[in-house]
């Protein structure tokens, strides 16, 4: 085999694993906003680690749900609503409510 073939080869696989990541990433948002995923998920999409995630809940700082005393989900729609939370205004956005105000 030469380098080329390697290479075209590696390509392949690379491109295969793309494309089931991609499957994975449009299955769950397929789910919607009324699916629930895991703590680890959770941490996963909001860029924390699981450790921050368990000190999240014990300060009642993220809605949380644990069914019969089970392992914590979270529902999406909470995670995206919790993600989006103290939204700093662009200097327009402030120009116009406060003319509004007046």
């Amino acid at each position: 085999m030469n380098v080329n073939e390697n290479i075209s080869q590696l390509m392949e696989e690379i491109m295969k694993e793309l494309s089931k990541s991609n499957n994975e990433v449009q299955s769950s948002e397929e789910l919607g906003t009324e699916a629930y995923v895991s703590l680890i998920d959770a941490a996963d999409y909001l860029g924390y680690e699981p450790k921050y995630m368990y000190q999240l809940n014990y300060n009642n700082k993220i809605p949380y749900y644990r069914p019969n005393n089970g392992k914590v989900r979270y529902k999406v729609k909470d995670l995206n609503e919790f993600n989006g939370r103290n939204r700093n205004q662009t200097y327009n956005e402030f120009v116009v409510e406060r003319t509004k105000k007046r």
